[in-house]
């Protein structure tokens, strides 16, 4: 629904402003679901794939161009997360990260926030 997209905009854009106004670094992340690996179908009630009309990039496209739309640095954990392990990274039956998971999303986000905290 797209005024739930605009509220999300609203959002981004108010926490972004509180934080600045704070002087307080903001270092945001997309967190992809399981589904969006490819391969987690099953915690959804899929079976194989999903429908046809289920477009599971969705989410993390208009993530992107809110952040990017207002100049706001986000860092896309799904390649990361892709490249160094994919779903293995996840629990099996309820689409979060198991500890491997944890442990490369940490990963990728020291360096950010060490950044961050200069």
């Amino acid at each position: 629904d797209e005024t739930l997209w605009k509220l999300t905009e609203a959002i981004v854009l108010e926490t972004a402003a509180t934080l600045k106004e704070q002087d307080i670094a903001y270092v945001p992340f997309l967190i992809p679901a399981g589904v969006e690996l490819g391969d987690m179908w099953a915690n959804l009630g899929w079976s194989g794939s999903p429908p046809a009309d289920a477009d599971t990039t969705l989410p993390a496209r208009r993530l992107k161009a809110i952040f990017a739309k207002a100049g706001i640095p986000l860092l896309d954990l799904m390649p990361i997360l892709k490249g160094r392990g994919g779903s293995s990274l996840y629990f099996p039956k309820d689409g979060h990260w198991n500890a491997d998971g944890h442990r490369v999303a940490g990963e990728a986000l020291v360096p950010l926030l060490k950044e961050a905290l200069q």
